[in-house]
């Protein structure tokens, strides 16, 4: 279902994207992956409220996972919520180091 959801969103059928990933989540309740890319696709359809709250679901289950707050601090930062933003990339940055280009990357994308 995941690799459908895929083809899905290339071809820009969000709502049915969300709709395949919520069904497999049915069968695999707690799979952080998909919860990680059902928000990914509300933050494609710009449903950003939807998105942040997987995120923040998500990093109350799994406070540690970087990628998770990486994704988090890049919905603040199109939220135009940089302060927020940065406080995730920071927070990302202190638990993984070696993943700094990706840190680094984004935050050199910042708008001015």
């Amino acid at each position: 279902l995941n690799n459908y959801s895929t083809i899905l969103c290339y071809e820009k059928k969000y709502g049915e994207a969300i709709v395949c990933l919520k069904k497999a989540l049915k069968f695999r309740p707690n799979d952080v992956y998909v919860e990680k890319s059902i928000a990914y696709i509300y933050r494609l359809n710009k449903q950003y409220a939807e998105a942040e709250k997987i995120y923040k679901k998500i990093l109350t289950n799994h406070p540690l996972d970087v990628l998770n707050l990486i994704h988090i601090s890049n919905l603040y930062f199109i939220l135009g919520k940089t302060f927020l933003g940065l406080k995730f990339l920071l927070k990302a940055y202190q638990l993984d180091k070696a993943n700094y280009e990706t840190i680094f990357n984004l935050i050199a994308r910042l708008p001015p």
